[in-house]
């Protein structure tokens, strides 16, 4: 099995639009979206590319995902960077609704079966996403 596993996207669609043509012209089996899409210019735009992909995808939330997420869940934004709140308030405005059921139910890991074992991916620990 091959798998990419796709980090820190940021909103940058052109990015990930050349990320696309390089999964259309050397196709992998999976991919794992490993946090931080939302964060960024065209966080919308770059849900629904990954949406859209024809390539089995499994998400998993960083910490863009996670400071959107409280402010989602009606709880108090606690990020990393000083403007987190405002970010997160920012990335609300941007995002469907339909993305925003999607997004809030992304997990803090994912296993994949692997050989006779598993892979665990995460944002940054499996405990932590920060």
């Amino acid at each position: 099995m091959r798998v990419a596993a796709l980090y820190d996207i940021h909103g940058n669609l052109a990015a990930l639009e050349a990320i696309h043509q390089e999964l259309a012209a050397d196709p992998v089996d999976l991919v794992i979206v490993g946090g931080d899409v939302v964060a960024g210019p065209f966080p919308r735009e770059c849900l629904a590319l990954l949406q859209n992909l024809s390539i089995p995808c499994r998400y998993l939330h960083g910490n863009a995902e996670s400071d959107w997420r409280a402010l989602y869940e009606g709880r108090p934004v606690q990020g990393l960077m000083p403007n987190a709140a405002s970010m997160a308030a920012w990335v609300d405005s941007q995002l469907t609704a339909e993305q925003k059921a999607f997004v809030a139910d992304w997990p803090l890991t994912v296993t994949v079966p692997w050989a006779d074992s598993q892979l665990l991916f995460c944002h940054a620990i499996p405990a932590n996403d920060t």
